[in-house]
């Protein structure tokens, strides 16, 4: 993953974008409490330079965020795309990243991108 390349999940920017969110971290949302998620998750999690971020247990709203994000990333890029190998995966993803970052409307944010999303908070704070 280039060291440019940011995930801002739908999580943080519902969240907390407003209540000074740092865009400059990169986070890996998952569902429910760490103690759901495998150690060799969250090993290789730190080792691509992400934060985990897990949602709340019992918290129907934030797993909604974080399965929406998973879907769409299946449904806009991993359908479509021909991935013969995980090493294609692996040189693909950063881009799916960017373009969902950059590019990809959300429904949520008013059909803006998340980076679009937080240039008109910047300007307007």
């Amino acid at each position: 993953m280039r060291p440019e390349t940011r995930l801002w999940p739908p999580a943080a920017l519902f969240g907390s974008c407003a209540r000074g969110h740092n865009p400059k971290k990169r986070f890996f949302p998952t569902c429910y409490g760490s103690c759901y998620v495998a150690r060799e998750t969250r090993i290789f999690t730190r080792q691509l330079g992400l934060t985990p971020c897990y949602t709340p247990l019992k918290s129907p709203e934030s797993n909604e965020i974080a399965e929406a994000f998973v879907k769409t990333l299946k449904r806009d890029y991993v359908h479509v795309t021909p991935l013969p190998d995980t090493v294609t995966v692996l040189r693909l993803i950063a881009g799916w990243f960017e373009d969902y970052n950059d590019h990809h409307p959300h429904s949520g944010l008013k059909m803006r991108s998340p980076r679009e999303c937080i240039a008109a908070r910047t300007v307007t704070a």
